[in-house]
């Protein structure tokens, strides 16, 4: 059996290999945000101190990937060499409880993260939701057997290694994205809107925008009037600032004024 080996090598297997391996970015990410390592950290890495939460969801993804594929490799081997093996009925009650359980843990997890932008909790969201399907699998698989439908175990085992797989190749795709700079080009048009809209402004030149976690900084030219004093000029990069701020919560916006 694939998803539904020994349940208790299922237990030593998935709690002191994958979670802990699994968890230990998500561990490291928040290790240095302890506000003496923070300020260490801060010190040494000014800028990209940031981009540890994402550094840590590329290691996910990463690891993620590995195990989903594993999942698919052992599915193929049990679908042309199948065994006769046939769990205890009380492990698919325990698989029920556990996909429950980790949907729930999933949930909490995936608001958290939306509430506190952090990638490195997204990443362990997936995770929970792996495991739930993970558990899932091994409900049907068990039932499949007791029906006399061992086919079911390395199919289900197959379509959830591949679910895995494409989570964790989404994560990636967001992380590299993120460290190589890229960003929403909807999301830069918007700011470039709120940017031209606000008083004084005449032109908007050379708008790049970088995501480093959950911390957006914005680099700008802004033509202004050339009969605008330095403090004239100064108020309206207050505005561009407290505008974006309010509206997309971006923290660091570097303006550089020119005369029009």
């Amino acid at each position: 059996m694939i998803i539904r080996k020994d349940f208790y090598f299922f237990i030593i297997e998935e709690f002191f290999w994958h979670k802990i391996i699994l968890r230990f970015p998500h561990f490291f990410s928040l290790y240095i945000k302890v506000p003496d390592r923070a300020d260490l950290f801060f010190s040494v890495y000014s800028i990209g101190y940031s981009l540890a939460e994402t550094i840590a969801s590329l290691i996910a993804a990463i690891i993620m990937f590995i195990v989903g594929l594993q999942v698919v490799t052992e599915a193929f081997k049990e679908f042309f060499s199948p065994t006769d093996e046939i769990p205890e009925l009380f492990t698919a009650f325990i698989g029920l409880f556990s996909a429950i359980f980790m949907y729930f843990i999933y949930r909490y997890n995936r608001k958290l993260s939306m509430e506190l932008k952090s990638k490195a909790l997204y990443a362990a969201a997936q995770d929970n939701r792996s495991d739930a399907l993970v558990s899932i699998g091994a409900v049907i698989g068990i039932i499949g057997s007791y029906l006399g439908w061992g086919f079911l175990d390395p199919v289900i085992a197959a379509i959830v290694g591949f679910v895995i797989c494409h989570t964790a190749w989404e994560i990636f795709k967001e992380a590299v994205h993120e460290l190589t700079d890229g960003f929403d080009a909807a999301k830069l048009k918007e700011i470039e809107e709120v940017i031209k809209n606000t008083p004084g402004v005449t032109l908007v030149k050379d708008l790049k925008a970088r995501a480093s976690g959950n911390i957006t900084t914005v680099d700008v030219i802004v033509f202004v009037k050339s009969t605008l004093s330095v403090h004239e000029s100064h108020l309206i990069t207050n505005r561009i600032e407290q505008s974006l701020q309010d509206i997309y919560n971006i923290q660091r916006v570097h303006i550089h004024i020119e005369p029009y």
